[in-house]
């Protein structure tokens, strides 16, 4: 509890001085009495008296203003300058936080055609295998040619559906959707709640902080991403997802690992994202409310025949992607995209995609050159009957006993 003014904890006060004798107040002092008759903390009072001996005239003025409750003589003192509480964001119109300035589908186009390249290549390595191997028998040239098949459908038709997949989490920009102030911050006075702009990081952080509901609009290269942020909910709170456990819903945090954000430093430089509000953004990114309501809509502006185009269950797969953040975050034991395996940037993943598929179809045009290779060499696995078991095989070799192969009728 809060001692008495002018005497020590659990000690009596001390009596007043008689009138003549109290010391005159400066002006520091009388401001803050003045606060702490209206309610401020008593702890302003005592600090601002000044010399020792004023504290017996903090003391009789602070009761004094109290047990009349004099409203007349408080403002006649100035008032002591006090914080006043940060207004929550009022925008009439949408405010755009984050531009990305990758162009994601030149990469993406790019990447798929790499993997076209590659299911190319696949296909002569495994007929170069095939052709090179005139003795094996058919359900060995069977297996290689299922092989070519498999490796032909991942070149192609799971590389796309990566891309989109990428795509679909390369975050091209976040939109603040316009809000309005409660009315009880519109009526606390003509302070700023209409304001948008930001003076500093810690204003916007408190601004934000301020206001219970904030909607975002985040579109990435496929989909967009209706998110509707609320403060999480303490246990000890009368609402939905309080009780004895914490509030268990996504935060935007969660939210922010599973997407791909370029490097939001370096504003102005060349490459480097784009914002209207470079303070509010900071602010947003590390805000610690919770998705209360989400939505996903794919989008409908993309050219016929994108790469980057959502399969027909996109908006279906991020929504459980969304919801399945929490637990997945956790059983990878990481708290950043980082950790669970990403890398920074969708460009760098597409990109790194490319480059596997085109590594992984030279592969397989290597192992088929060399058994085409090894009849230029003289070192075949085999010769028709015609020829000297003695002479070095060549491509001729390799022909005739295709030839015998083809011709020799089929065994009952």
């Amino acid at each position: 509890a809060q001692a008495p003014f002018g005497s020590s904890r659990g000690a009596p006060p001390r009596a007043l001085a008689p009138a003549h004798s109290r010391p005159t107040l400066t002006m520091p002092a009388s401001a803050a009495l003045a606060s702490a008759a209206r309610g401020r903390a008593a702890t302003l009072a005592v600090a601002a008296c000044g010399r020792r001996g004023e504290l017996r005239r903090c003391e009789w003025l602070a009761r004094r203003a109290f047990s009349t409750a004099d409203p007349g003589g408080a403002a006649a003192a100035p008032e002591a300058a006090a914080p006043q509480a940060a207004a929550p964001l009022s925008l009439p119109e949408k405010l755009q936080l984050y531009r990305s300035p990758t162009d994601l589908a030149a990469a993406a186009q790019q990447a798929s055609s790499q993997g076209l390249l590659a299911a190319a290549f696949s296909v002569l390595g495994f007929a170069g295998v095939i052709v090179g191997s005139p003795t094996h028998p058919a359900a060995l040239h069977g297996m290689l040619c299922m092989g070519a098949f498999m490796a032909t459908y991942k070149h192609v038709v799971m590389t796309r559906k990566e891309l989109a997949s990428i795509g679909m989490r390369h975050l091209e920009s976040l939109t603040l959707l316009p809000t309005a102030a409660p009315a009880a911050a519109e009526a606390a006075g003509a302070g700023g709640a209409a304001e948008t702009g930001t003076a500093s990081s810690a204003d916007a952080a408190a601004r934000l902080q301020a206001t219970p509901e904030l909607e975002l609009l985040l579109r990435t290269a496929n989909v967009d991403l209706r998110l509707k942020l609320t403060e999480p909910a303490a246990a000890w709170e009368g609402a939905k997802y309080s009780g004895l456990i914490t509030d268990d819903r996504t935060s935007f945090q969660d939210v922010l690992k599973v997407l791909y954000l370029d490097e939001v430093s370096g504003w102005g430089k060349q490459g480097s994202p784009a914002s209207q509000d470079a303070a509010l953004l900071a602010a947003v990114l590390a805000t610690d409310k919770v998705v209360a309501e989400h939505s996903v809509e794919v989008r409908t502006d993309l050219e016929g025949g994108s790469v980057l185009a959502a399969p027909v269950d996109g908006a279906a797969q991020l929504r459980k992607l969304l919801d399945k953040v929490p637990a997945a975050i956790k059983a990878s034991g990481g708290n950043s995209g980082e950790r669970m395996g990403m890398p920074k940037t969708a460009l760098l993943e597409i990109q790194q995609i490319g480059r596997q598929s085109l590594i992984s179809g030279l592969i397989f045009f290597a192992a088929g050159t060399i058994y085409i290779g090894r009849w230029f060499k003289g070192e075949g696995d085999g010769k028709p009957a015609s020829r000297d078991p003695k002479e070095p095989t060549n491509i001729q070799d390799l022909i005739g006993l295709w030839k015998a192969r083809l011709t020799q009728p089929a065994q009952p």
